[in-house]
């Protein structure tokens, strides 16, 4: 009988050896997980920030054109004017990791839609007219400034998501 208790301890010795192990293993693997998905989170988060930046910049220079030339009469040069705008990848990222971005994003895709309006218009208008212009020179002069005000919240939002992150 005394054989038996020793192989039943062995035994169980065994299975909660492994049962402990085994939950180990499970904890661990949560652990790589949950520092995996934080890490891809915070790639992605880069990804919006570094789009945010070439996009205020890009549609910045659209009008800046667009002033430029009806200010001063200066002809838009088209090769400036050939910057991607990575608005549709932009949008996308939004979606999938920072939902909450999503108004600044629409709103900065709408300024894109006027500033492409303008730009279309001076290139097609044949009687620059001074009420024309002034109408023109205004939007496009307003158009930094409103870009620059949406994608400072959207980055101040994303900021404050990424610092959730490294807590």
């Amino acid at each position: 009988m005394d054989s038996w208790i020793g192989m039943i301890g062995t035994v169980l010795g065994i299975i909660l050896g492994g049962g402990i192990a085994l939950f180990g293993t499970y904890i661990q693997i949560s652990h790589q997980r949950q520092l995996e998905r934080k890490k891809r989170l915070l790639e992605k988060y880069e990804g919006i920030h570094e789009l945010l930046g070439k996009i205020v910049d890009y549609i910045s220079i659209w009008a800046t054109n667009v002033f430029v030339n009806v200010a001063a009469n200066i002809n838009i040069d088209p090769e400036k004017l050939k910057s991607e705008v990575c608005l549709d990848h932009l949008q996308m990222l939004v979606d999938f990791y920072a939902p909450s971005l999503k108004p600044e994003v629409e709103a900065i895709g709408v300024i894109y839609k006027e500033v492409f309006i303008l730009v279309t218009e001076t290139f097609t208008e044949k009687n620059k007219t001074s009420a024309w212009k002034a109408k023109v020179g205004n939007l496009a002069a307003s158009i930094p400034q409103k870009l620059v005000k949406h994608s400072d919240n959207a980055k101040s939002k994303l900021t404050a998501l990424a610092g959730e992150l490294t807590k």
